[in-house]
């Protein structure tokens, strides 16, 4: 469609949109990059879910834990993904705090303070467990092509976010490139279709935030009857 718009000025004058529909093209060029490196993400992400290590239970909540003092440990209620509760999130203070104590002490020597090999020992079973399989899960991204498909998929997005930034800061001068602007938004959102159907939901939110999708609902459908009018146009010269 580009390519056709700047044939129609290249016997006059350039296109007041060339440079924009250049970036459009090259933004649907990277987007596709970016398509297939998601798609070779998606399947090494298979891959790694068929070799992906057991979480270990060392670094699941345990009800012994609370009399070793390691209350604190789950205490903000973190949860794995299926539910349970765990130290993960507290790893690091445990790495950090190797002597783990009993009683309400507020530094060393205050009365009442006393350590407890038991609870150490603790400490450092769940930083060994987690460490252990942060590691075998990193070898495991790496065997299934997870760790690389990644990467090609970040390297992608930052080349299609540079794109995007280019098209936001050149501003459309004609409705051929407000056009462009919106099929892009389509492609995002997965098709026209799909588009029209986040637009149609999110104006149904509370303004302000609704005011946007509303704008671009307006344009869709001027620009689909303006594009119905040059097709009947185009019928009647014939």
């Amino acid at each position: 469609m580009e390519a056709a718009l700047l044939a129609k000025f290249s016997d006059t004058a350039p296109h007041p949109d060339a440079e924009l529909f250049d970036l459009v093209e090259k933004w649907h060029a990277a987007y596709e990059v970016w398509d297939k490196a998601h798609d070779e993400w998606s399947l090494a992400e298979d891959r790694l879910d068929a070799i992906e290590p057991v979480i270990p239970e060392a670094v699941f909540s345990r009800q012994s834990d609370v009399c070793l003092n390691l209350r604190f440990v789950c205490s903000d209620g973190e949860r794995s993904p299926d539910g349970r509760l765990w130290h993960v999130d507290k790893v690091e203070r445990l790495r950090s705090e190797p002597t783990m104590s009993i009683g309400w002490p507020h530094q060393y020597g205050d009365p009442g303070y006393f350590s407890d090999k038991r609870s150490q020992a603790r400490a450092d079973e769940i930083v060994e467990a987690w460490d252990s399989y942060v590691a075998a899960k990193e070898n495991a991204r790496h065997a299934s092509g997870e760790a690389a498909a990644s990467e090609k998929v970040g390297a992608a997005t930052v080349v299609r976010k540079e794109i995007e930034r280019m098209i936001i800061d050149h501003p459309a001068k004609t409705i051929e490139a407000v056009v462009a602007r919106l099929d892009i938004l389509s492609r995002i959102f997965g098709g026209h279709d799909d588009f029209s159907q986040v637009v149609a939901y999110e104006t149904k939110k509370e303004a302000p935030r609704a005011i946007p999708f509303a704008t671009v609902r307006d344009l869709m459908e001027i620009l689909q009857a303006g594009r119905a009018c040059q097709v009947v146009m185009l019928q009647a010269a014939e």
